[in-house]
């Protein structure tokens, strides 16, 4: 029996996240995962501050990030479609839903990997996807031990200088108070 392999589908305010507290390589990869990046996913990147698109760069060229490219006449282009006009959304965030939602219908498995669980949240639930946040992430090295809380309290402070989608607590003491609502969305 083959083993499913999971794949988390980056959208890029979590890319970013990681990016502007100087922690992507490092954070993303503590815990092994198998990570994509769509091609429209990969257009928002690319207008990101200079120094980044060469860093995300890097990992696709290194093989530390799958990039896929999403083909005009495929399921997960009319899907796409189909989304944006349902729920009005941005086009990476779009992306990566169509791209879980037809990986679940082929019974392959695709982790939404977002911040913007504001937006995102409500339609994530109805469409039975499995997610994955920066704040999720945080909490995951912590409680492996691969970071302390002084290294966690200070990406939490720089997150939340550059204004990023998390959670709506000063500290990440917090966010560890109050996981069981990072882990569920409602």
């Amino acid at each position: 029996m083959t083993k499913t392999i999971e794949e988390y589908v980056l959208d890029a305010d979590y890319i970013r996240t990681f990016l502007e507290i100087g922690c992507c390589p490092e954070w993303m990869h503590m815990i092994p995962r198998q990570y994509v990046l769509l091609d429209t996913v990969k257009g928002e990147v690319d207008g990101f501050p200079p120094l980044f698109a060469p860093l995300v760069e890097g990992y696709i060229s290194r093989g530390e990030i799958t990039y896929k490219e999403i083909a005009a006449n495929s399921m997960e282009f009319f899907e796409r479609i189909e989304l944006k006009r349902q729920y009005g959304i941005g086009a990476g965030e779009t992306a990566v839903l169509a791209y879980c939602k037809c990986r679940k219908q082929n019974g392959e498995v695709g982790i939404v990997t977002s911040n913007n669980m504001s937006e995102l949240g409500a339609i994530i639930l109805e469409l039975n996807l499995g997610v994955w946040s920066s704040t999720m992430q945080m909490i995951q090295l912590y409680d492996k031990g691969l970071i302390n809380l002084i290294e966690a309290e200070k990406a939490w402070q720089d997150m939340k200088k550059h204004k990023r989608r998390t959670p709506k607590y000063d500290t990440f003491a917090g966010v560890l108070k109050n996981r069981s609502k990072i882990f569920t969305l409602h």
